[in-house]
């Protein structure tokens, strides 16, 4: 029996505020365009959203854009030479005006479009100012300034040819942004734009302290985060589900990262750090073991990875997605021989929301877990009062080899805060456990999230447990392979997307990813709310008040995906 006692009060240590789009998005440019076509994507954004009444921070970008072409015709939207069609990652694309159309198909979203800087795979030492200008133009009258966050200027800068070192880039980034400033009419204290987009591991000299000190310093105030990319497993060949369940290589991975989120958030103005771009490992699909990154096991690295790093006081993790990426969050469409589905991965994006929730207010703390590597726990406090405590059992269990009785449990004692009589609990988890990658016998607080009902979430289980309180403690059980959020008072989220067996809202789209039907049925109990929040340059998004329990807010999710899917209409 283990013990996690957390304070009813915020305790000192806890993280600063967390960002309602805390849990954000990435898709590699090849991809973004074809993703935006199907209601699957629309559908799986917005009931993300509404679990923190947020807007999907999304962003666009990556080694297919930063050694693409750009050309002025506003028919063009996006050519993918031949012999690129079945590759992840195709080089030499070209892109014109009408490729930001596609930016419009997910109306609630924010975006950092990538723009490119210093691109040596077409042989340059320095890429056309005017053309990445022209770009960030056209994208800024396209998408819309309320719409874009920042610009990224190039890709990976550290893992350019050559010597190109932090002086170089921040001279460019200073030629860049003049001329794209210029263009736009703003001034050099706006902050639109994302500093970094650093390759991983960034070592060395590519740290944002030396960055800064080798001439960033000088513009900080136009920046508005500064950016890493992630990939927890680099050597495939030698990492597999039981390595990738670890809590300690996580912290491990991430230490190199802490000064640096420290550094950036004590400036004047303090500069959010996100993870840019993330997976658990990295590789395509070629590679016959992409069990590794479509199962369950992966989507409980992914809630123990955001949960660790919200309480460092990271900005926003962007999860990776694109077409050939086994990471991916979900794949709308069939490439090469794999089938369109969503993957185990898109399960921790709304349980990182749950446990953000909706109030805007909501700071997050690791709990004590003693020395365990396969046992974490944290808890959330919305305005300072303990709301949730979150568990994760990273002990691999696979059910296609072993037998359900020999899935273990660990069994944990829970301090209430005074005063709350009942306790909720909802659970992540499948019969499988790790290693399986079928959505459909996944679920979370009784929903699946799968292609056959176009992402819509679909009630098959109960959805919460009720916990009796006894002396100020509750006990609850948590099994290999599982994830639990404890709700403290009459807070599940059981239809926090807009369905629940009580309230359901389901998009029905025909073969080419279009509308046809929208059916929204039910009565006064659902629990969830779709009302988006503006937000700044500064900051991704900031959440409403908790609006659980409302019929309003499970309307407004359901007027959410309609907008969303009408756009492509």
């Amino acid at each position: 029996m283990m013990t996690l006692s957390p304070s009813a009060a915020v305790p000192s240590g806890a993280s600063p505020t967390v960002n309602p789009a805390f849990a954000a998005y990435a898709f590699e440019e090849r991809s973004f365009y074809s993703y935006t076509n199907f209601t699957l994507s629309k559908n799986l954004l917005a009931q993300a959203a509404a679990r923190t009444n947020s807007r999907p921070a999304i962003r666009v970008g990556g080694n297919s854009l930063n050694s693409a072409n750009y050309v002025s015709d506003p028919s063009t939207s996006i050519i993918i030479p031949e012999r690129g069609q079945n590759l992840p990652i195709p080089g030499n694309i070209t892109l014109g005006p009408a490729f930001w159309d596609c930016f419009n198909a997910f109306p609630n979203a924010q975006y950092i479009v990538n723009v490119p800087m210093n691109d040596f795979a077409k042989g340059n030492k320095s890429s056309d100012v005017g053309t990445t200008t022209t770009m960030a133009e056209d994208a800024w009258k396209t998408i819309g300034s309320d719409n874009i966050l920042a610009f990224e200027l190039g890709n990976e800068p550290n893992s350019y040819p050559g010597t190109y070192e932090p002086s170089d880039y921040a001279t460019q980034f200073q030629q860049y942004s003049d001329s794209i400033n210029e263009a736009l009419g703003l001034s050099s204290n706006d902050p639109i734009y994302l500093a970094g987009g650093l390759s991983y591991p960034a070592l060395k000299e590519w740290n944002a302290p030396n960055m800064f000190s080798s001439g960033l310093s000088s513009m900080k105030s136009r920046f508005a985060s500064f950016s890493v990319h992630f990939y927890q497993g680099q050597d495939r060949a030698s990492v597999n589900l039981q390595d990738l369940l670890s809590h300690s290589r996580i912290v491990k991975q991430v230490a190199i990262y802490v000064p640096q989120i420290q550094y950036v958030c004590s400036l004047s103005p303090s500069i959010p750090f996100d993870f840019g771009e993330t997976a658990c490992s990295v590789g395509q699909i070629q590679n016959p073991d992409y069990v590794l990154e479509r199962a369950l096991g992966a989507a409980l690295w992914q809630v123990d990875f955001m949960l660790y790093t919200m309480t460092l006081g990271v900005n926003r993790v962007h999860m990776q997605s694109g077409y050939g990426f086994e990471f991916s969050l979900w794949q709308p469409s069939a490439f090469g021989t794999e089938p369109a589905a969503v993957y185990a991965n898109y399960y921790a994006q709304i349980f990182a929301g749950d446990f953000i929730g909706k109030s805007g207010k909501m700071q997050a703390i690791q709990l004590d877990t003693g020395n365990s590597d396969t046992l974490t726990a944290y808890a959330a406090y919305d305005a300072g009062v303990l709301r949730r405590v979150a568990i994760a059992n990273l002990g691999y269990f696979d059910g296609t080899q072993q037998a359900q009785s020999a899935r273990s449990s660990q069994s944990f004692t829970l301090a209430v805060p005074e005063g709350v009589a009942n306790v909720t609990m909802q659970t992540l988890s499948a019969p499988n456990g790790a290693t399986e990658i079928d959505t459909a016998n996944i679920t979370w607080a009784g929903m699946t999230y799968t292609l056959e009902n176009d992402g819509m979430a679909q009630s098959v289980g109960n959805a919460s447990t009720v916990l009796p309180v006894t002396n100020g403690h509750v006990t609850l059980s948590v099994a290999q392979s599982q994830a639990v959020m404890v709700f403290f008072g009459a807070q599940g989220n059981s239809s926090a997307a807009g369905a629940s067996s009580s309230m359901s809202s389901t998009v029905t789209a025909s073969s080419t990813g279009r509308t046809t039907s929208v059916v929204a049925t039910g009565s006064a109990t659902a629990t969830s709310a779709g009302a988006s929040a503006t937000a700044t340059h500064k900051n991704a998004a900031s959440g409403l008040e908790d609006q659980a329990g409302s019929v309003m807010g499970a309307v407004y999710a359901a007027i959410f995906c309609v907008l969303a899917v009408m756009a492509s209409v």
